[in-house]
């Protein structure tokens, strides 16, 4: 019997503690984008992929909000070269093409739902790495011959 129980606790202690190991992973916005850092440490995007390597679902997810922010970059690439080439032209004293910089304007604007959809796939990802809702759970149940400890994954 101790030894089924010790073997038990061993169960539920070891996840706990390979969960404990891993630094959580924490995104911060400013005016010039977003940066990662692990615990203190600045990392990069493809940093925070292979990270997130030792769980799937939130590698997945991961990859869903680079497909975006890589979209949104491209995008907004062109946009910005839409808008600064008639600012160029007037610039230097030519006739602008104002039609550019309003299509350039639409394609910015395309950039907005791309750039939200980075950011919600980012915070579900980091949640999920970090051990937030949808994670490893730990429920004390009573039950009528004794108490129940179950490890939902």
């Amino acid at each position: 019997m101790k030894s089924t129980s010790l073997f038990s606790l061993m169960l539920l202690i070891l996840p706990l503690t390979l969960l404990a190991q891993q630094k959580p992973i924490r995104m911060e916005k400013n005016f010039w984008g977003i940066r990662f850092y692990e615990g203190e440490t600045l990392v990069r995007p493809n940093q925070v992929l292979k990270l997130m390597e030792s769980n799937p679902a939130a590698q997945a997810e991961f990859k869903k909000a680079m497909s975006n922010y890589n979209g949104s970059l491209a995008l907004s690439f062109v946009g910005g070269a839409l808008i600064g080439w008639p600012i160029g032209t007037a610039a230097a004293g030519g006739q602008p093409e104002w039609g550019l910089a309003a299509g350039g304007v639409a394609v910015l604007l395309l950039t907005i739902p791309l750039t939200s959809a980075f950011t919600k796939h980012t915070n579900q990802a980091i949640t999920l790495y970090n051990g937030g809702p949808g994670s490893a759970n730990l429920r004390f149940i009573p039950h009528a011959t004794g108490a129940r400890l179950i490890f939902y994954f």
